[in-house]
């Protein structure tokens, strides 16, 4: 139901509440988001110019990270990397980072092969740019 949802509506106020009921899922404890399909269509929204969308699409992504390993190789090999490093170079928006940067770090507490995955990414290279450059320390 949530996948057809994803795909088909087109009432921002419906496809919002079924992404922010997505990561309320995902943020349970001892529930897995791990279809394929799924995060797929997720993941198209965290480069979404629409909040509404953006955040709960990457909190949704931040919190199946946040389970095993298996789960983060299914969010990779979806293509969450290269979503996730578009908005990490676009943001500007205080809030969207700090989303950005706790599903980043979930992501790099996996095994070395994905941190060099987000090198590779260049995630971790914008990350230390935004440490550097950054004008609001809140973020660091």
């Amino acid at each position: 139901m949530t996948k057809h949802v994803l795909i088909t509506e087109k009432s921002e106020e419906i496809l919002s509440s079924a992404l922010w009921a997505l990561s309320f899922i995902a943020d349970s404890e001892g529930t897995q988001l791990d279809d394929k399909l799924l995060i797929g269509l997720v993941i198209q929204y965290i480069e979404s110019n629409n909040t509404d969308f953006k955040i709960p699409a990457i909190r949704t992504i931040g919190s199946i990270c946040a389970g095993d390993i298996e789960a983060v190789n299914k969010v990779i090999e979806a293509g969450a990397l290269t979503s996730l490093a578009t908005s990490l170079q676009l943001e500007k928006e205080y809030s969207i980072l700090v989303e950005l940067c706790w599903a980043i770090s979930n992501i790099s507490l996996g095994p070395p092969e994905h941190i060099d995955k987000l090198i590779k990414a260049k995630i971790i290279h914008r990350l230390i740019e935004i440490i550097f450059s950054y004008n609001d320390f809140r973020v660091v």
